[in-house]
């Protein structure tokens, strides 16, 4: 099968290119797509921090009004308490939404991401139980007419404290260690797929110079060595060896050339022989003229 130059060379360089854009293109994708895990993921992280630190917050706020009910009787911390447990109630949805949405990311299949959320889990079980508590006793401490100086007032006071709000207190700085850990692990992801990312650009730009390199002394010697050979003969028919002929099978105009070469060349020849017979017979017959 005869091909052309040109033909020849976009075939090479295609054959060469493709598979490597192959690769780098399924090496991108999975690069692009931990990038995009490592990205929701941090996202997500970031949201669930601020949410149970502001739940927390929320919590110790929420402890306040009882107290200050204690120590003045001003009926207007019971506003301020309904205000509060709002607040908390909105927090604690907010977590409950974040652990429903961590359970759908692709990063929660795991073993150890499962035990982690199961324990988070467990954790916003408690705060919700510690906060059910925390609301009834505060109740019940509004409800005395006159909480100061009232030992009653003061031992509900010190169940909620010590029973409900300060372990659940405890409990939300646990996830909060835990999140902050999945947090910089999410960050490392983000930093290594960024790194990686150069590499492989790096990588691919230092393999896409030395194959383009080794491409092109490849077919400098398919194309430089048929030349040579047929530079060799246009030598040769130029000092007047006619008989010289190349064998060129290279499939391309290079080929075709050097068959046209060899025709000419036995063409010369062959007109050579001719008209060195024309010169013995006129020489023959000018001996038998004299």
């Amino acid at each position: 099968m005869h091909l052309k130059i040109r033909t020849k060379l976009l075939s090479g360089f295609f054959a060469i290119i493709f598979p490597f854009l192959f690769i780098i293109g399924i090496i991108i994708v999975y690069n692009q797509n931990a990038l995009n895990n490592a990205f929701k993921t941090l996202e997500i992280m970031s949201i669930e921090l601020n949410t149970i630190h502001d739940l927390r917050s929320a919590m110790e706020m929420g402890l306040m009004p009882g107290n200050d009910y204690l120590i003045t009787g001003d009926k207007r911390y019971i506003e301020n308490f309904h205000g509060y447990a709002e607040d908390i109630e909105e927090r604690l949805k907010d977590a409950t939404d974040i652990l429903i949405r961590l359970e759908k990311l692709e990063v929660s299949e795991g073993t150890e991401e499962k035990a982690i959320l199961n324990e988070e889990r467990i954790i916003l079980s408690e705060v919700k139980t510690a906060w059910q508590n925390m609301r009834e006793l505060s109740l019940k401490i509004f409800e005395l007419p006159n909480p100061i100086g009232n030992r009653t007032a003061a031992k509900l006071m010190e169940e909620m404290d010590y029973k409900w709000v300060y372990p659940a207190a405890e409990r939300l700085n646990k996830w909060l260690a835990i999140d902050s850990e999945e947090y910089n692990e999410a960050l490392n992801i983000v930093n290594n797929v960024w790194e990686r990312s150069w590499i492989i650009m790096f990588a691919g730009f230092t393999v896409l110079v030395v194959a383009g390199v080794l491409f092109s002394f490849y077919f400098a010697e398919q194309f430089v060595k048929p030349i040579n050979t047929l530079n060799e003969m246009g030598h040769a028919v130029i000092s007047g060896n006619y008989k010289s002929r190349v064998d060129v099978k290279s499939g391309d105009e290079l080929e075709q050339l050097a068959a046209a070469m060899n025709k000419m060349a036995e063409q010369i020849e062959s007109l050579q022989s001719t008209a060195e017979n024309m010169i013995v017979v006129g020489r023959q017959k000018a001996k038998d003229t004299n």
